[in-house]
């Protein structure tokens, strides 16, 4: 008999319940190394058994995927950086609208307010005409201003029958700085403007007492304020 140990234990129960120990786990070892090719499928798997950190990198490819396995609401926030995609992987018919932000730059845009209307001489609440001036008869634009997003005053119109070079005011916002008078070439004809080129002024406030923001013209049957814009400073 072995020699007993405490508990009642010989030396010969502890060997041999070791030798067992090591010939039952060699065999479970080479019972899993004898599972046949695809002998564990899905059902054989618990629930949330393969985790992420259980696959080799790049394991799990596009062939490996069945159809539609991978939609939109499974992927991660920023899942798909735009260098994993190929070219024109994404096109127009391929997305969805709802799942668009809007474009910093577009939201800038939205920001700025649209250019105001045309502000019409002589009409309700606008400056009237001085010294005869009026639109010439005719498919003609008809004389007008406004001022767009950057601050910039624009002027129109093809005008006649003026008997003195004032034509109207511009109001207070829609005139250069004090102290200025801004000139431009015009085209004209008939009258004094014998040459079809004359000059406009534009009078900032100080420039003259009383004519603050007059838009002069050469006095004839026709002149053109097309295309004249400055910068509102006062």
């Amino acid at each position: 008999m072995g020699k007993r140990i405490r508990g009642g234990l010989t030396y010969s129960n502890v060997l041999v319940t070791i030798l067992a120990l090591v010939v039952l786990g060699g065999g479970i070892a080479d019972a899993a190394s004898r599972l046949g090719s695809n002998s564990v499928g899905t059902r054989e798997l618990k629930k949330n058994a393969v985790k992420t950190s259980n696959i080799a990198r790049s394991a799990v490819r596009v062939g490996k995927l069945a159809k539609e396995a991978v939609k939109a609401g499974k992927l991660a926030r920023n899942a798909v950086p735009t260098n994993r995609l190929r070219n024109d992987a994404a096109t127009g018919d391929k997305v969805n609208e709802s799942t668009l932000s809007t474009v910093p730059s577009a939201q800038t845009a939205n920001s700025i307010a649209p250019p105001e209307a045309w502000h019409e001489v002589g009409a309700p609440g606008e400056p009237g005409f001085l010294y005869s001036w009026a639109t010439v008869p005719g498919p003609f634009a008809t004389a007008a201003f406004y001022k767009d997003q950057e601050g910039v005053v624009h002027l129109k119109g093809y005008l006649g029958g003026g008997t003195e070079p004032d034509v109207f005011l511009l109001p207070p916002g829609y005139r250069p700085g004090s102290g200025r008078l801004l000139l431009f070439p015009v085209a004209c004809g008939g009258g004094p403007c014998t040459s079809s080129v004359g000059v406009a002024e534009v009078l900032g406030p100080g420039v003259e007492p009383g004519r603050e923001g007059a838009v002069l013209l050469p006095v004839a049957k026709a002149v053109s304020l097309d295309g004249i814009s400055f910068r509102a400073e006062s």
